[in-house]
C-alpha cells in the first residue's frame, strides 16, 4: 500500500538526516532536509501516477493523512532554509522586521482558509470525496512554485493546503521563538511559545494517550487538533495519528499497555510516598 511506501520514505529521510548535526550548521541541514523531503515526494508521485486505489476511502486516507506527512516537511524545511538564507548578513533589528512579516503572512494565510481550518478541526468528512481524491484533467491545484507535486494524477484539491496549515503552525512558533523580547504580542491564531519537552516513549504511545484523554472528556477538541498540539508540545516532526490508532485498536492483548503502565507506576508511588 501507499501509506507503508510513504512510512519507508520518512524513515529513509530520517535515517540520512541524523548523518548531519542541525546545530553545526543550521542552514546546510534544512537545506538538505527540504531537499531530501523533495526527493521523497517525487518518489511517491513516480508510483502514484499509475497507482489504482481499492477504494475512494483508501484514496481519500492516503490524501488525507499519508501523502501530507511529506509535503508538510517539505514545506517546513523549505520556508526555515528560505529564513536562515535571507537573514544571515542581516542586522537583529532587521531580522526582527522579516519575522513579524512572515507571523503576518500566516496570520492572513489562516484567515483566508479560516473555512477549511474549521472543516479540519470538527473533524467533518462530508466534502472530503470532493478534498482529498484525485484532481479532473480540467482541475488546477494550488501549488506553489518551489513544489514538485504539480501532477493532476497525483494530487488533490486540499492536499497541499492541509500541508500548508500543519507546517505553517510549526514555523508560527519557530518565527514566534526568534522574537525573544516580546513573545507575546505577534503569536498568531492563539499559538503560546513554549519550551519544547523530550517525549520518551513510542509514537505509539502518545496515540494511546491521545486517545485516552479524548475519550474520557478531558480535552474537547478534534483528534487532529490534540494530536497536533502534542507533537508541538514534544518536538515530534510528524504521527500517522489515525493509523497508529488503527493499529493499537488491532492489539491482541491489552489494548491500553500505555495506560495500564502508567495506573502500575502511580499506585506504586502513591504507596511509596504514603510509606514515608
Amino acid at each position: 500500500m501507499l501509506e507503508e511506501f510513504v512510512d519507508k520514505l520518512m524513515e529513509e529521510v530520517r535515517s540520512i538526516l541524523d548523518l548531519h548535526q542541525v546545530q553545526s550548521n543550521e542552514l546546510k541541514y534544512y537545506a538538505i532536509q527540504a531537499s531530501l523531503f523533495t526527493t521523497a515526494i517525487t518518489k511517491l508521485n513516480e508510483k502514484l501516477i499509475d497507482y489504482k486505489f481499492s477504494s475512494i476511502e483508501e484514496e481519500i486516507s492516503f490524501f488525507k493523512y499519508a501523502k501530507p506527512r511529506l509535503l508538510t516537511e517539505q514545506h517546513y524545511s523549505y520556508h526555515r532554509t528560505k529564513k536562515l538564507r535571507d537573514c544571515q548578513n542581516l542586522s537583529k533589528d532587521a531580522t526582527d522586521e522579516y519575522v513579524r512579516y512572515q507571523i503576518q503572512r500566516i496570520d492572513a494565510f489562516f484567515s483566508a482558509h479560516k473555512d477549511f481550518n474549521t472543516y479540519l478541526s470538527l473533524d467533518e468528512a462530508h466534502y472530503d470525496k470532493n478534498y482529498f481524491t484525485r484532481l479532473s484533467k480540467r482541475s488546477k491545484s494550488n501549488v506553489g512554485h518551489y513544489m514538485v507535486d504539480k501532477d493532476f494524477r497525483t494530487t488533490c484539491e486540499k492536499g497541499l493546503i492541509i500541508s500548508k496549515m500543519r507546517s505553517k503552525k510549526r514555523l508560527s512558533i519557530y518565527f514566534q521563538s526568534l522574537l525573544k523580547n516580546e513573545p507575546d504580542k505577534h503569536t498568531p491564531n492563539g499559538h503560546i511559545l513554549i519550551k519544547t519537552q523530550d517525549w520518551n516513549a513510542s509514537h505509539t504511545d502518545l496515540v494511546e494517550l491521545i486517545y485516552a484523554l479524548k475519550a474520557a472528556g478531558c480535552l474537547n477538541s478534534s483528534i487532529s487538533n490534540i494530536s497536533e498540539a502534542f507533537t508541538q508540545f514534544f518536538g515530534i516532526s510528524s504521527i500517522d495519528t489515525y493509523k497508529t490508532w488503527s493499529r493499537i485498536r488491532g492489539r491482541k492483548n491489552n489494548s491500553t499497555r500505555l495506560i495500564s503502565k502508567l495506573l502500575e507506576a502511580l499506585v506504586k508511588q502513591i504507596e511509596e510516598e504514603n510509606e514515608e
